[in-house]
């Protein structure tokens, strides 16, 4: 699974734009083992999102930018004890790579283990 996710690009938001969360969801994919060779940077929530939507990665993005709709876009909120920003993953809607796939499932299963209320005030 590991070795997969190596091969995603993750496209996200440069350290010097929000250190806070870089930091916080740089450990978090550390605690699941995630550590992708491939970095894209995106120095708007909406680049990033464009970006996913032309299938040049993954992009994480804080739970807010989900109000930026694209075509073929899909949105899935993930919410655990480990992050304390709001994040979200924005992936295009015919992904068909497993890796992607997987990712997702273990993130939000994470969730569903940990029985948190992803709209849970904290």
């Amino acid at each position: 699974m590991q070795k997969r996710l190596s091969n995603e690009t993750l496209v996200w938001i440069p350290r010097s734009v929000h250190r806070p969360f870089y930091d916080q969801i740089v450990n978090y994919l550390l605690t699941l083992k995630f550590n992708p060779r491939r970095f894209l940077e995106a120095h708007t929530i909406t680049q990033a999102i464009d970006f996913a939507a032309h299938g040049a990665g993954v992009a994480l993005e804080p739970q807010s930018a989900s109000r930026f709709q694209r075509s073929g876009v899909s949105f899935k909120l993930l919410t655990d004890e480990l992050i304390r920003i709001e994040t979200a993953l924005f992936v295009r809607k015919d992904q068909t790579r497993t890796s992607v796939k997987d990712f997702i499932a273990i993130a939000l299963s994470g969730i569903a283990a940990l029985k948190l209320n992803p709209l849970e005030k904290r």
